[in-house]
């Protein structure tokens, strides 16, 4: 049986709140406009070549008066290989971090060379993932090799 909410009222629709079971009392708001918050504190980081063979690495996340947040942390691989990254983030929406600051990587396999990411960046949360990704995955200096730097919730 189809029924239209349109056609019963106001008092139809209490009596199908009421049939239901839901009192009202545990309706959760899903207001899709309220601002999204990170959870502050220790958060996991990675870069791919790093984390195939190593750990994650640890970054700390604070929050400010003015609602940017801030991350420093770090992931170690071998010898000379890691992963740093500090800087400032603004929450755009639940998937959309915007970044200030700065990534810096190297990985042996990938040539002497270590990669600087400097200024504005974006992490992107992909849909039923559990981290944002960087969104400038080329490796710097090349055109067929990608580079996937997460933070994780």
């Amino acid at each position: 049986m189809f029924v239209s909410l349109k056609n019963i009222g106001l008092a139809g629709i209490l009596i199908l709140l009421s049939c239901t079971g839901n009192s009202g009392g545990n309706i959760i708001d899903q207001n899709k406009n309220a601002p999204y918050e990170l959870r502050t504190g220790m958060h996991n980081v990675s870069l791919q070549w790093i984390s195939n063979k190593h750990p994650l690495g640890q970054a700390t996340i604070t929050k400010d008066s003015t609602n940017w947040y801030h991350i420093i942390g770090a992931q170690k691989g071998d010898s000379t290989d890691f992963l740093m990254i500090k800087g400032n983030i603004k929450v755009i929406d639940a998937r959309h971090l915007l970044f200030m600051g700065e990534i810096r990587y190297r990985v042996g396999i990938l040539g002497p060379s270590e990669c600087n990411k400097s200024g504005q960046q974006n992490f992107i949360k992909p849909k039923n993932k559990n981290y944002w990704r960087l969104q400038d995955m080329a490796h710097c200096g090349t055109t067929d090799t990608v580079d996937y730097v997460d933070i994780f919730l």
